[in-house]
């Protein structure tokens, strides 16, 4: 059990208590969420493809086979990578800060 989920647990469980009750849980939920953000960007750049991530390599071999058979379709590929990069990083900026 991590200590968010004790902390989601508690904030639960206060959620049909008066609210000069709920004021201690609602504290310990805003201290989870620096925690929950920097989760949110490690799948974020997860989603990105990047070195030593989990879709780094099945999206480097496609490239890879892309770009010795057809270079257009290649640059096409890498321009989608491109856009989904940016696309991630501006939600993340939009999310978390």
């Amino acid at each position: 059990m991590q200590i968010g989920d004790v902390n989601l647990r508690r904030a639960l469980q206060d959620a049909g208590q008066p609210a000069s009750a709920t004021a201690g849980s609602a504290l310990r939920a805003g201290a989870t969420l620096p925690n929950l953000m920097s989760f949110f960007l490690f799948i974020c750049l997860s989603s990105l493809a990047l070195p030593m991530l989990n879709g780094f390599v099945g999206e480097f071999l496609i490239l890879v086979g892309v770009f010795e058979q057809h270079v257009a379709w290649a640059a096409w590929a890498t321009s989608g990578a491109v856009l989904s990069a940016i696309y991630l990083l501006w939600m993340y900026q939009r999310v978390a800060l």
